[in-house]
């Protein structure tokens, strides 16, 4: 591309930084981020939010953490992407009180949470075995309008069926799925 005069753009290196870190090639990726700085590309928010998940596929779930800590600073607003990235690094760090505080945060910020966010955070609930939170999750998910996806329903429903699950929490599952397949007969809304 350089060969024929025609310099690179931020969709370009964003394309660059994506194909290396799906490819969990974080030096290379690295160096393209640099490129991008010394070729004077501006970065946007689907940069970071490339890098950000990056490195949390990578497992480098630290360095995820100091790359959107610094977003403000270089006067980038995260967006629904950036937020449910970091919900999903921080789930996974176990770390689900930071990640429900990011989830708050977004609607302070002037960003909603939108489905996925909500099916992320529920997610890391259920795998970090916080039944209650993830129920929490789910009624201000369902009350905004939104629905479990399949992931998340699958999750659910293997749970109701374990041996693992404490008796209080299979009580709650139980009674959040039966109080919810009331309230649809009282809406008039197919049960399923």
């Amino acid at each position: 591309m350089q060969d024929r005069g025609v310099a690179p753009g931020v969709v370009t290196y964003n394309a660059l930084l994506d194909g290396f870190l799906r490819n969990a090639q974080v030096d290379e990726a690295i160096s393209i981020h640099k490129e991008m700085e010394n070729n004077g590309v501006a970065h946007d928010i689907t940069t970071y939010n490339t890098i950000i998940n990056g490195l949390c596929e990578a497992g480098q779930l630290v360095d995820a953490v100091e790359v959107f800590s610094t977003l403000v600073a270089k006067r980038l607003q995260p967006n629904v992407t950036t937020y449910t990235i970091m919900i999903k690094v921080l789930c996974r760090q176990g770390l689900l009180g930071d990640a429900t505080k990011i989830l708050k945060d977004m609607a302070d910020n002037g960003c909603s949470p939108d489905e996925r966010s909500y099916n992320t955070i529920i997610k890391g609930c259920l795998n970090a075995n916080d039944i209650g939170m993830a129920l929490d999750h789910l009624h201000t998910m369902t009350s905004q309008g939104f629905a479990a996806d399949v992931d998340t329903t699958s999750l659910f429903l293997c749970l109701l069926t374990s041996p693992n699950v404490t008796d209080t929490d299979n009580a709650l599952l139980q009674k959040y799925f039966l109080d919810n397949k009331v309230e649809k007969k009282r809406m008039g809304e197919p049960i399923k």
